[in-house]
């Protein structure tokens, strides 16, 4: 397991990776302040083609328009490399920014990781 720590915010990333499946957890408020530091784990991990990224925002609070951009991102590069990408939202507040924007038709968006395609 990979920490990135909790700063004054509140904001923390975890990375956990079993089998075939890697999760990075996501708690406080993903936006502008912090959104570097979800990019900067993303971009450290590496995953097989046909493994899972799954990205858990149950613990997220707030995500704005910037957090947003990167999890498109992120879902592209899965596309490109070959890996699945889910993003877990639990009945975290990113949840409903996935459905007013309609991303949730374009990123496989689950609220537990084990409903995960």
């Amino acid at each position: 397991m990979h920490s990135e720590g909790i700063s004054a915010s509140g904001f923390a990333v975890t990375v956990e990776s079993a089998a075939d499946t890697t999760v990075v957890a996501v708690s406080g408020e993903l936006d502008i302040a912090t959104a570097d530091r979800l990019t900067k784990a993303l971009a450290g991990i590496e995953v097989e083609p046909d493994h899972l990224l799954a990205v858990d925002l149950s613990g997220v609070e707030f995500m704005d328009s910037t957090g947003l951009r990167l999890l498109i991102g992120a879902n592209r590069r899965a596309g490109e490399a070959g890996y699945r990408f889910t993003v877990v939202t639990g009945g975290s507040p990113a949840k409903r920014v996935f459905e007013l924007t309609k991303m949730d038709e374009y990123i496989d968006v689950v609220d537990e990781l084990s409903d995960a395609h």
